[in-house]
């Protein structure tokens, strides 16, 4: 998550409203470092029961989900009209 925070706030900018722009990046940086925690926690289980492997196929298949979440729930900007 760390990699794509710039993008993330910056997506969020472009479609939030001034006044709920603060209390939106709030919670994606909570989001941030509750994953962070969980991920300190679940990797080395997950790691010592199923192996490396399976950790990193994991991954992928999360970061997979997470690409056609995106471009499945999440609006373009170009069709996005503040008021």
């Amino acid at each position: 998550s760390g990699a794509i925070a710039a993008a993330v706030m910056a997506l969020l900018s472009d479609l939030t409203r001034e006044q709920n722009r603060t209390k939106a990046m709030a919670f994606i940086g909570v989001s941030f470092g509750v994953t962070f925690a969980i991920a300190m926690v679940i990797g080395p289980i997950v790691t010592h029961l199923l192996g490396l492997h399976a950790l990193f196929w994991m991954i992928a298949v999360l970061a997979s989900l997470g690409i056609i979440i995106t471009l499945l729930v999440v609006p373009s900007t170009s069709e996005h009209v503040l008021n």
